[in-house]
C-alpha cells in the first residue's frame, strides 16, 4: 500500500491561518510589555510558535494557488526577498548578506 502524505487540507487553511496570527498578536504584546528575561522568553517563544505554524502553511497556501504549469513560480515568488538578500542585493536601509 503505497503512502500517502499528510495534509494540512484536512482543516481548514483559513482557520489554521487566522489562528497563527492570533499567536503572533499574544506574542507581539508579550514582547511589547516585557520588562525581563522571563517574559521575553515567553514572547519569543511564541513568535517561533507562529513561525511553525503559518511558514508551510503559507507555503502550501501558496503552491495550490500556482498555475498547474506553473507549480514553482509561486513558491519562487514567496522566497525571492530571501534569495535577493543571499545573493548579496544591496537595498536602501538593508545591509547586503555576505
Amino acid at each position: 500500500m503505497p503512502l500517502r502524505p499528510i495534509r494540512s487540507a484536512n482543516c481548514l487553511h483559513q482557520k489554521l491561518l487566522g489562528l497563527g496570527l492570533g499567536v503572533l498578536i499574544i506574542a507581539d504584546v508579550v514582547l511589547g510589555m516585557a520588562q525581563g528575561w522571563p517574559l521575553m522568553l515567553l514572547g519569543v517563544a511564541l513568535w517561533g510558535i507562529h513561525m511553525g505554524m503559518t511558514q508551510g502553511l503559507l507555503a502550501t497556501m501558496v503552491a495550490d494557488t500556482a498555475p498547474a504549469a506553473l507549480p514553482w513560480h509561486g513558491i519562487w515568488f514567496l522566497q525571492f526577498d530571501e534569495w535577493c538578500c543571499d545573493a548579496g542585493f544591496k537595498r536602501p536601509g538593508r545591509a547586503a548578506v555576505g
